[in-house]
């Protein structure tokens, strides 16, 4: 129904308080704000109930997108690809932890395994992968670990140079420069849940097709002994649609904008059997939020908690509440709706480059979030700060989409906004936030719920 709630955009915004278009470095909001996934079922089983196993329960849990649920500040987390669980609210003894935000080390593996024994077959998941787990991504490459994955992926390759992408929030990525390829090569690591890698190398073998998506030349989803899930690609040549949009070409933009339309299109193509949590297959699991009317109530409980009241003015919160209730008849519409939905389709993820005096999109890029859903989330995420009085994708992007055998319901616009309303209030909810980037959600919210452009 919403957005992937596993949200990348925080600690963007830390690095880019003016917006998309705006200041340097990482993105700041337009980059793709997504609640995390509050709308994990509510009770699941719960591990250690029965097994005696003590787990950190931090004050706010997070179900990725893969699966698994990341909690607290620990960042203890269970990758689970056959349904969501729940942790038990108990603390583990600081001998049981690891520095620098990792799992538990390997004494607590067999709890783990007594724990999950007989739920929906989450032994194959591989709990000994849970070492990997990183609260940040690596932004450096230690040489016994590059030089494991090379042997093991190409072994006629010898990396000459190395250069980490900066914007990473969860993955790792690094730009490599071999000897015997004139082409760089792209290496993604898996260190926040290792069954990102399979969801991700499934759903660019599902769209490959119809899809440009980079090319992947070895693939470890299990990892191996000494180092974590990794996918090695192809380098796609080309600049961000971001980069493209600071340049002002408006005959550029448009043509690329008219291009992503077609490739959204591509991409919702696809359709699942019921709306949820894609998991490697790629498969759907849980559903986004249990019950009815899910988009409303998953605002109304964004707009609750305490941190947010004290950001967010007491009468912006009263009609943003009235506003998506007065809507849900026709959110209602779009609960049941099953298309492929990228999750984080913006302007950073498109690879965008000229050929033949045109712009369009090489390649679509982290594919992590993805669900199945409404193709308004991606809609949404792509136009939020669009000006209808002063458009700049607009009509080439839904024309694409169009174009392209997409299909868009009447006031498809607007809906759109209050579906990117579950990002923008979720996003509030979190701990630490600049006052700048505070004030510019609270005005992309204001701009939304008065339905005029956004700031």
């Amino acid at each position: 129904m919403f957005p992937s709630l596993a949200s990348r955009a925080v600690r963007r915004l830390t690095n880019c308080a003016g917006g998309e278009g705006k200041g340097g470095g990482t993105p700041g909001i337009a980059a793709g704000l997504k609640p995390r996934p509050s709308g994990a079922p509510d009770q699941p089983p719960c591990v250690g109930e029965k097994s005696g196993l003590k787990l950190t329960y931090g004050a706010a849990r997070q179900r990725s997108a893969g699966g698994g649920f990341q909690v607290g500040r620990d960042q203890i987390a269970l990758v689970c690809l056959g349904g969501p669980l729940r942790l038990c609210p108990s603390a583990v003894g600081a001998k049981n932890q690891q520095a620098a935000g990792l799992l538990p080390r390997a004494t607590l593996y067999p709890q783990l395994r007594d724990a999950l024994v007989g739920y929906n077959g989450l032994m194959k998941l591989g709990l000994e992968q849970s070492r990997w787990v990183r609260s940040e991504p690596r932004n450096a490459l230690p040489a016994f670990l590059l030089e494991r994955i090379m042997r093991t992926a190409c072994s006629s390759y010898t990396v000459t140079e190395i250069q980490p992408f900066s914007d990473g929030l969860r993955n790792a990525n690094f730009k490599l420069r071999v000897d015997s390829a004139s082409e760089p090569l792209v290496l993604r690591l898996y260190e926040h849940d290792a069954s990102l890698c399979q969801k991700e190398l499934d759903l660019m073998r599902l769209v490959g097709k119809s899809v440009p998506v980079p090319e992947v030349i070895h693939a470890e989803p299990r990892g191996l002994d000494d180092c974590p899930p990794f996918m090695l690609m192809r380098y796609v040549e080309g600049i961000t649609f971001r980069e493209l949009k600071r340049g002002r070409d408006c005959d550029a933009i448009g043509q690329a904008a008219f291009s992503a339309g077609e490739t959204l299109a591509a991409i919702n193509r696809n359709i699942f059997t019921k709306p949820g949590w894609l998991a490697p297959g790629p498969a759907v699991t849980a559903p986004l939020l249990e019950g009815p009317h899910p988009l409303p109530r998953f605002i109304d409980s964004s707009l609750s908690p305490s941190n947010l009241r004290l950001r967010m003015p007491a009468d912006l919160r009263d009609r943003t509440h009235a506003m998506v209730w007065a809507w849900a008849p026709k959110l209602a519409g779009l609960e049941g709706e099953t298309r492929l939905v990228h999750g984080d389709f913006n302007k950073r993820n498109l690879i965008v480059r000229r050929r033949a005096d045109r712009w369009s999109v090489a390649a679509v890029l982290d594919w992590e979030f993805a669900i199945s859903g409404s193709p308004l989330n991606d809609i949404g995420n792509f136009l939020r700060y669009e000006p209808a009085s002063r458009p700049l994708f607009e009509p080439h992007f839904s024309s694409g989409y169009l174009h392209a055998g997409g299909n868009l319901p009447d006031g498809w616009r607007r809906l759109a906004r209050l579906v990117d309303l579950t990002a923008l209030c979720e996003s509030l909810t979190r701990g630490q936030l600049p006052d700048t980037i505070i004030a510019e959600l609270i005005e992309l919210l204001r701009a939304t719920v008065e339905n005029r452009d956004p700031p």
